[in-house]
């Protein structure tokens, strides 16, 4: 019993952050349409519901997945992106540090502007 609450909370765990990454790109995409002056008024409409939902999940995912199953800390911040900013930064653990970037260089960074990373990573 113990065993299938735990796989279908790792599974739920693991669809929360796949859709969470998914919003990221769709609103990063539409920030890039918005720079370039390509997004239309309908396109607004359905971009401001789709990242109010976005919203709610970062939190969500923040507040429960990524402090049970990711990085093992209490939450000090309400979205996954700062706390991968401040994890980046100042980690009390190495591999907490190194998942963070590789969160930002992997999965969020590739599609954001090149001038304008969504988390800067430090050089060392």
């Amino acid at each position: 019993m113990i065993a299938a609450f735990l796989a279908a909370y790792v599974v739920h765990g693991i669809a929360c952050l796949f859709t969470l990454w998914i919003m990221f790109v769709v609103v990063m995409t539409m920030e890039q349409l918005r720079d370039a002056g390509r997004l239309t008024p309908g396109m607004i409409r359905f971009g401001e519901g789709f990242a109010a939902a976005g919203l709610v999940l970062d939190v969500y995912c923040n507040l429960v997945i990524a402090t049970t199953m990711v990085f093992w800390e209490e939450p000090h911040e309400m979205t996954v992106s700062d706390r991968l900013r401040r994890l980046v930064i100042s980690s009390r653990w190495k591999w907490q540090r190194k998942l963070a970037i590789w969160f930002a260089a992997t999965l969020m960074n590739p599609f954001c502007q090149p001038d304008r990373p969504h988390i800067k990573i430090p050089k060392l």
